[in-house]
Protein backbone atom coordinates (compact mmCIF):
# COMPACT_ATOMS: atom_id res chain seq x y z
CA UNK A 1 0.00 0.00 0.00
CA UNK A 2 2.91 2.30 0.63
CA UNK A 3 4.03 1.92 -2.96
CA UNK A 4 0.50 2.55 -4.25
CA UNK A 5 0.23 5.70 -2.16
CA UNK A 6 3.59 6.89 -3.40
CA UNK A 7 2.61 6.39 -7.02
CA UNK A 8 -0.70 8.18 -6.49
CA UNK A 9 1.11 11.13 -4.95
CA UNK A 10 3.65 11.21 -7.78
CA UNK A 11 0.94 11.11 -10.40
CA UNK A 12 -1.23 13.63 -8.58
CA UNK A 13 -4.19 12.09 -10.38
CA UNK A 14 -6.74 14.00 -8.41
CA UNK A 15 -5.65 17.30 -9.93
CA UNK A 16 -5.32 16.16 -13.54
CA UNK A 17 -8.49 16.99 -15.53
CA UNK A 18 -9.76 14.94 -18.41
CA UNK A 19 -9.10 17.75 -20.82
CA UNK A 20 -11.00 16.55 -23.88
CA UNK A 21 -14.06 14.96 -22.43
CA UNK A 22 -15.62 14.07 -19.11
CA UNK A 23 -14.27 15.23 -15.80
CA UNK A 24 -13.86 18.94 -15.36
CA UNK A 25 -15.58 21.27 -17.80
CA UNK A 26 -13.08 24.08 -17.30
CA UNK A 27 -11.45 25.57 -20.37
CA UNK A 28 -8.00 24.10 -20.97
CA UNK A 29 -5.28 24.58 -23.53
CA UNK A 30 -5.92 21.14 -25.01
CA UNK A 31 -9.60 21.91 -25.47
CA UNK A 32 -8.62 25.04 -27.39
CA UNK A 33 -6.21 22.99 -29.50
CA UNK A 34 -8.77 20.28 -30.23
CA UNK A 35 -11.80 22.46 -30.93
CA UNK A 36 -10.31 25.64 -32.44
CA UNK A 37 -6.68 25.47 -33.51
CA UNK A 38 -6.91 22.06 -35.21
CA UNK A 39 -10.28 22.20 -37.05
CA UNK A 40 -9.70 25.66 -38.55
CA UNK A 41 -6.79 24.77 -40.89
CA UNK A 42 -8.37 21.43 -41.80
CA UNK A 43 -11.62 23.11 -42.89
CA UNK A 44 -9.75 25.80 -44.84
CA UNK A 45 -7.59 23.23 -46.65
CA UNK A 46 -10.74 21.34 -47.68
CA UNK A 47 -12.35 24.56 -48.94
CA UNK A 48 -9.24 25.54 -50.89
CA UNK A 49 -8.89 22.09 -52.44
CA UNK A 50 -12.53 21.25 -53.17
CA UNK A 51 -14.01 21.98 -56.60
CA UNK A 52 -16.16 25.10 -56.42
CA UNK A 53 -17.23 28.04 -58.60
CA UNK A 54 -14.45 30.53 -59.23
CA UNK A 55 -16.28 33.22 -57.28
CA UNK A 56 -16.44 30.97 -54.21
CA UNK A 57 -12.79 29.97 -54.53
CA UNK A 58 -11.73 33.61 -54.72
CA UNK A 59 -13.83 34.40 -51.67
CA UNK A 60 -12.15 31.60 -49.73
CA UNK A 61 -8.74 32.78 -50.91
CA UNK A 62 -9.52 36.31 -49.77
CA UNK A 63 -10.58 35.04 -46.35
CA UNK A 64 -7.49 32.83 -45.96
CA UNK A 65 -5.22 35.65 -47.13
CA UNK A 66 -6.77 38.00 -44.56
CA UNK A 67 -6.56 35.40 -41.80
CA UNK A 68 -3.01 34.15 -42.31
CA UNK A 69 -1.32 37.52 -42.70
CA UNK A 70 -3.30 39.33 -40.00
CA UNK A 71 -0.93 40.89 -37.47
CA UNK A 72 -0.94 39.54 -33.93
CA UNK A 73 1.76 41.85 -32.62
CA UNK A 74 4.42 43.72 -34.54
CA UNK A 75 5.72 41.63 -37.44
CA UNK A 76 4.17 38.42 -36.07
CA UNK A 77 1.29 37.19 -38.23
CA UNK A 78 -1.35 34.62 -37.33
CA UNK A 79 0.39 31.90 -39.35
CA UNK A 80 3.60 32.52 -37.38
CA UNK A 81 1.70 32.50 -34.09
CA UNK A 82 -0.18 29.29 -34.92
CA UNK A 83 2.96 27.44 -36.01
CA UNK A 84 4.85 28.69 -32.95
CA UNK A 85 2.32 27.65 -30.34
CA UNK A 86 1.63 24.32 -32.07
CA UNK A 87 5.36 23.64 -32.24
CA UNK A 88 5.82 24.53 -28.58
CA UNK A 89 2.93 22.23 -27.68
CA UNK A 90 4.64 19.36 -29.49
CA UNK A 91 7.93 20.11 -27.74
CA UNK A 92 6.39 20.28 -24.27
CA UNK A 93 4.57 16.97 -24.83
CA UNK A 94 7.68 14.94 -25.60
CA UNK A 95 9.10 14.91 -22.07
CA UNK A 96 5.90 13.85 -20.24
CA UNK A 97 5.17 11.23 -22.90
CA UNK A 98 8.59 9.61 -22.61
CA UNK A 99 8.46 9.82 -18.82
CA UNK A 100 5.08 8.09 -18.61
CA UNK A 101 6.23 5.36 -20.99
CA UNK A 102 9.29 4.76 -18.80
CA UNK A 103 7.11 4.50 -15.69
CA UNK A 104 4.92 1.87 -17.34
CA UNK A 105 8.00 -0.06 -18.45
CA UNK A 106 9.40 -0.07 -14.89
CA UNK A 107 6.17 -1.63 -13.62
CA UNK A 108 6.61 -4.83 -15.62
CA UNK A 109 7.61 -6.94 -12.60
CA UNK A 110 5.03 -5.58 -10.15
CA UNK A 111 1.82 -6.10 -12.11
CA UNK A 112 -0.38 -4.29 -9.62
CA UNK A 113 -3.56 -3.64 -11.66
CA UNK A 114 -4.47 -0.44 -9.82
CA UNK A 115 -1.08 1.13 -10.34
CA UNK A 116 -0.92 -0.11 -13.93
CA UNK A 117 -4.28 1.47 -14.77
CA UNK A 118 -3.18 4.79 -13.29
CA UNK A 119 0.11 4.79 -15.17
CA UNK A 120 -1.49 3.73 -18.44
CA UNK A 121 -4.12 6.46 -18.10
CA UNK A 122 -1.42 9.09 -17.84
CA UNK A 123 0.59 7.53 -20.66
CA UNK A 124 -2.39 7.50 -23.02
CA UNK A 125 -3.28 11.08 -22.09
CA UNK A 126 0.26 12.28 -22.81
CA UNK A 127 0.40 10.37 -26.09
CA UNK A 128 -2.97 11.79 -27.11
CA UNK A 129 -1.80 15.32 -26.40
CA UNK A 130 1.40 14.77 -28.35
CA UNK A 131 -0.36 13.53 -31.48
CA UNK A 132 -3.00 16.23 -31.17
CA UNK A 133 -0.32 18.92 -31.09
CA UNK A 134 1.65 17.31 -33.92
CA UNK A 135 -1.42 17.03 -36.14
CA UNK A 136 -2.27 20.67 -35.41
CA UNK A 137 1.23 21.77 -36.40
CA UNK A 138 1.05 19.69 -39.59
CA UNK A 139 -2.38 21.07 -40.48
CA UNK A 140 -1.22 24.69 -40.31
CA UNK A 141 1.86 23.86 -42.39
CA UNK A 142 -0.29 22.12 -45.02
CA UNK A 143 -2.71 25.07 -45.05
CA UNK A 144 0.15 27.47 -45.76
CA UNK A 145 1.45 25.33 -48.64
CA UNK A 146 -2.00 24.82 -50.20
CA UNK A 147 -2.73 28.53 -49.89
CA UNK A 148 0.58 29.47 -51.53
CA UNK A 149 -0.08 27.11 -54.45
CA UNK A 150 -3.54 28.58 -55.04
CA UNK A 151 -2.26 32.12 -54.60
CA UNK A 152 0.59 31.62 -57.08
CA UNK A 153 -1.81 30.11 -59.61
CA UNK A 154 -4.08 33.15 -59.53
CA UNK A 155 -1.15 35.56 -59.64
CA UNK A 156 0.23 33.72 -62.68
CA UNK A 157 -3.13 33.87 -64.43
CA UNK A 158 -3.36 37.56 -63.64
CA UNK A 159 0.06 38.26 -65.14
CA UNK A 160 -0.77 36.28 -68.27
CA UNK A 161 -4.02 38.19 -68.67
CA UNK A 162 -2.14 41.47 -68.22
CA UNK A 163 0.33 40.43 -70.93
CA UNK A 164 -2.64 39.86 -73.21
CA UNK A 165 -3.82 43.39 -72.56
CA UNK A 166 -6.82 42.32 -70.47
CA UNK A 167 -6.34 44.70 -67.59
CA UNK A 168 -9.79 44.34 -66.03
CA UNK A 169 -9.66 40.54 -66.10
CA UNK A 170 -6.14 40.56 -64.64
CA UNK A 171 -7.24 42.84 -61.80
CA UNK A 172 -10.22 40.60 -61.06
CA UNK A 173 -7.95 37.56 -60.92
CA UNK A 174 -5.82 38.99 -58.09
CA UNK A 175 -8.49 41.06 -56.35
CA UNK A 176 -8.17 38.88 -53.24
CA UNK A 177 -4.66 40.30 -52.72
CA UNK A 178 -5.99 43.82 -52.30
CA UNK A 179 -6.70 46.90 -54.36
CA UNK A 180 -3.04 47.84 -54.86
CA UNK A 181 -2.14 44.55 -56.54
CA UNK A 182 -5.28 44.65 -58.66
CA UNK A 183 -4.62 48.21 -59.83
CA UNK A 184 -1.01 47.43 -60.74
CA UNK A 185 -2.00 44.53 -62.95
CA UNK A 186 -4.86 46.48 -64.47
CA UNK A 187 -2.52 49.33 -65.41
CA UNK A 188 0.00 46.86 -66.84
CA UNK A 189 -2.70 45.21 -68.93
CA UNK A 190 -4.00 48.54 -70.17
CA UNK A 191 -0.47 49.61 -71.14
CA UNK A 192 0.03 46.39 -73.10
CA UNK A 193 -3.29 46.88 -74.88
CA UNK A 194 -2.40 50.48 -75.73
CA UNK A 195 1.00 49.60 -77.21
CA UNK A 196 -0.01 46.45 -79.13
CA UNK A 197 -0.20 46.92 -82.90
CA UNK A 198 -3.67 46.61 -84.32
CA UNK A 199 -4.58 43.13 -85.52
CA UNK A 200 -1.91 41.37 -83.45
CA UNK A 201 -3.05 37.94 -82.31
CA UNK A 202 -2.13 36.38 -79.01
CA UNK A 203 -2.75 33.02 -77.30
CA UNK A 204 -5.56 32.83 -74.78
CA UNK A 205 -4.68 32.38 -71.16
CA UNK A 206 -7.02 29.40 -70.87
CA UNK A 207 -4.78 27.54 -73.25
CA UNK A 208 -1.83 28.07 -70.93
CA UNK A 209 -3.28 27.74 -67.43
CA UNK A 210 -6.47 25.81 -66.80
CA UNK A 211 -9.14 27.68 -64.89
CA UNK A 212 -9.88 24.96 -62.38
CA UNK A 213 -6.36 23.85 -61.43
Amino acid sequence: MGYVGSVENDLNLGSVPDVLGGGTQDFTWWRFLAWVLLPLPVVLVVLLSAPAPRLVRRGVLRFVETLLVARVRGPIEIIHFALLIAGLSVTFCIGPMLSSEAEVAKLENRRDPNILVMLLARQYRNERNFWLALFTLSSWAVLWVVYQVNRDKHVLRGKLLALQGKGAAAADEVAFLGNDSARRLERAGDNVAATRPAGTSHPTVDGIVKKDL
